[in-house]
Order: C-alpha cells, then structure tokens, then sequence
C-alpha cells in the first residue's frame, strides 16, 4: 500500500482518504497499525531504506544467481538448509587473513560480532570476522556472512566456514595451530526487569549460543580433516575425540572485558541491586574479582559479593559459571598468557567496524542491496591498501594511513613535501618524518 500511495500521509493511509485502489484503511492489514505514530515510522522506513517492492520468489533467485555471476570471487559459500548461511570474502580479504595467520608471535588474533541492523529483517544478521591490516593500521572485514539467525547452529556453520577459508587462504601446506583459531568472543547479559515475575530482575545470555557454537565447529573441523564424514561426526564412537576437541577450543576464546565493565556499571547503578552509597565498594570488589590470580582470592571476593550484595546472586551465577570464568577471570583463565596478551581485550574493533560500515553504506538493506553494499565497502579498504603500497613504492617507507585518508588533498601534500628539499618550518620540526 505505502509502494502504491508513497505521498500519502501516515494520516491518510490510516483512513483510507485518497488512498489508490480500493481505498481501504492500512487497519485492515494489521490492527497494530492503528497507532499512528507506529504506521509513520514503517511508512518511514520503507521509503528511506527502498525496501519496496520486497522482491520475493523467482525476482530474489534470479536477482541472487545474477550477483553471484557478476562476482564469482566474493559470494564464497551458500546454503539454505538447516541453517541461511551466505559467506562472503574477497581475495583481499583472503591475502589478510592469511597474513595475520603468519605473523607469528606479532598476530592480534581475530574479532567476531553479530550486527543486528544492517539487514532489515528482524532476524538476518551480518557476522563479521576482523583482523588487523599491517599496511592500513586498522582492523578490517576478513570474513563476511549473511545469517539466518543467532542460535548455536548458526554460529557452528559460520566458524566451520571460517576455519575452512583459514586453511584455504595458506594452501595445501598449512600449518595451522590451535593458537591461529583465537577468538574474542561477543559477551553480553541483558538485565531486564519484569512486573510478571514478582519485580525480579532477570539475566538473559547473549553469547552462550556464539561460544558454544565455536566449540562445536572446531570439533566438526578436526573430526572433518581426519576424514570422518559429516554424517557421522555426532556418533557415540567419536564422542570421545569431540569432547577432546571441545575442551581445547576453552582455551581459544577470550571474553569481552568492556561488557563485563558495562554489565558492573548497570548493577551497580541499578539503586534496587545495590544501594548507591555502595556502588562504589561493589565495583572495587568486582575489578579484584576479575584480577585477582588464585582460585582462593577469588572465592573470598567472591563470598564478600554475596554476603554484602545478595540481590545480585543471578548476575554473579551466570560470571562465575564454569563456561563464563574462564573467558573474563584471571583466576581461572586456560587460554595461554602469550596468547592472551596478544588478542585484544574487547570486541570493539568489529563493533567500531560496524559503526563505520553504517556510515558508508547505510543500515536497513534488503539482501540484494546489502550485499553489493559490503562488496563496495570491502573494496573501499582494498583501494585504500594498494594507495598505501604504492606510497610505500614513491617513499621508500610506509606512510600514515591517516595522512592519505583524513583529506582528498592530503596526498598531494605529502609527495610535493617528499619531492622538494625541507623548505618549511613544520619540515625542520622534530619528529617531522
């Protein structure tokens, strides 16, 4: 109705006045639409985003085998059953891959997150996989997937995708260790309060289906490269091995320390939880808790937690469960102190990614549009690689990327200051070159 009468009114469309066809109010599609301000808003967003018409049916087949034909090298993988999966990746994205697998002792590891606006359905969602680029000193896209959802099964079919390109990327030859598989993981409760359920505050995990959904593609992978067929990796005589393979993936996911410290700030500012003359005494004991090196300590903080602050048993049960501590708590962390140092503390690299992918392109796209959207934004960072090679190429060492990217003029700057001997004050400064 909003693609046959885009001028009209939310108003206009609620009463049916002026309205092209049989002239029938929007009411008559779903009685929720009966508020105005709902209808303005989907009325809104269709026409901001273009999602009319919704192409459906043979359009969408057609529409998707047209793309795929245009750019073999990108949609990588694709399925529809039992999980929606399309994996994208460029050769650029291959190339960085593959150099941070090889960089040795000097890797950052890899960044996974979920975002959850760039698709407009409610429940598609674009799963991104970083790393960091040497050549442009940021993180950047090494591995793209449209999503049919978030559950375990979601996330099992996307890291055994992931673990796939990783040894495609280095070839037959790969050498691939535990320690390339690291992951910081996505961790974040949401804290909710429910009249229905007495006043209680409720914990609900947002990252169990991710990590557990890890530990059981890296089963699935190591069962697949011994030769063991698909259909028999669930087999009561392989349980032995999965479970194996399962209790050393514990030590390649790292959790997100920021949302830890978000999740203190909210109970700690929640007033019901913790009364606000005490805020301050329950961060310091959360900040020990998670620094503290024994399992004694811990216990102790953990105990003062408890007895000072008893509201907060369900938040602090779901930290301290087995599955949770070792991914935040020193005291009882598995992942190697090498390892560990060397990934970053937080998911915030793919998440400012995210961010910057919003500005480029937009969010809300239908899947057609939103894959020719991430094809253009991967190619705005591979653009920007070969720009920082062929600067390295004119001055005999790397540039900033910030000095190429920041301004359309900035460039120019630079190779008539490196072509002409130091003319300038700014030239004669310490710490010029």
């Amino acid at each position: 109705m909003v693609t046959a009468n885009p001028h009209q009114t939310a108003v206009q469309l609620l009463t049916g006045a002026n309205v092209a066809g049989d002239h029938k109010s929007v009411m008559n599609l779903d009685s929720s639409l009966a508020n105005v301000d709902r209808l303005a808003y989907h009325r809104r967003k269709m026409l901001t985003h273009g999602t009319y018409p919704s192409r459906g049916g043979d359009k969408f087949v057609n529409g998707l085998a047209e793309f795929m034909r245009q750019h073999p090298d990108f949609v990588i993988h694709h399925q529809f059953s039992p999980t929606v999966l399309v994996v994208m990746q460029t050769r650029y994205m291959v190339t960085c891959m593959a150099e941070e697998i090889l960089r040795g002792d000097a890797r950052h590891g890899f960044v996974t997150d979920a975002n959850h606006g760039f698709f407009v359905s409610d429940h598609k969602y674009l799963i991104t996989t970083t790393a960091f680029s040497v050549n442009l000193r940021r993180w950047v896209p090494i591995f793209l997937a449209y999503s049919g959802g978030q559950a375990e099964g979601d996330y099992r079919e996307y890291f055994y995708q992931l673990f796939a390109s990783m040894h495609r990327s280095l070839g037959t030859e790969s050498n691939i260790t535990d320690e390339h598989y690291a992951q910081v993981c996505f961790i974040c409760l949401a804290l909710y309060y429910s009249l229905l359920n007495s006043g209680q505050y409720k914990v609900v995990d947002f990252s169990q289906a991710q990590m557990a959904g890890f530990t059981h593609a890296f089963a699935d992978w190591h069962l697949a490269q011994r030769g063991i067929a698909k259909e028999q990796w669930s087999d009561s005589s392989h349980d032995s091995d999965r479970n194996n393979y399962m209790r050393r993936s514990q030590a390649l996911l790292k959790g997100c320390l920021v949302h830890f410290q978000r999740s203190v700030k909210m109970v700690a500012q929640s007033g019901s939880l913790v009364a606000p003359g005490a805020a301050p005494r329950f961060r310091n004991l959360c900040n020990e808790l998670r620094s503290v090196p024994s399992v004694t300590q811990f216990r102790v903080i953990e105990a003062d937690l408890r007895r000072e602050f008893p509201s907060i048993k369900g938040w602090l049960d779901w930290w301290v469960r087995p599955a949770m501590s070792p991914k935040i708590f020193e005291a009882f962390k598995v992942m190697k102190p090498s390892l560990d140092t060397s990934l970053p503390d937080t998911t915030n690299p793919v998440e400012s990614l995210h961010n910057i992918l919003g500005v480029s392109v937009g969010q809300g796209h239908q899947i057609l549009d939103g894959l020719n959207s991430l094809l253009a934004w991967v190619t705005r960072y591979e653009l920007q690689n070969e720009a920082v090679k062929s600067a390295v190429d004119f001055l005999g060492y790397p540039p900033s990327p910030y000095l190429m990217f920041t301004s359309r003029f900035r460039w120019y700057h630079v190779r008539i200051w490196r072509s002409r001997p130091p003319s300038t004050g700014s030239q004669f400064c310490e710490g010029f070159r």
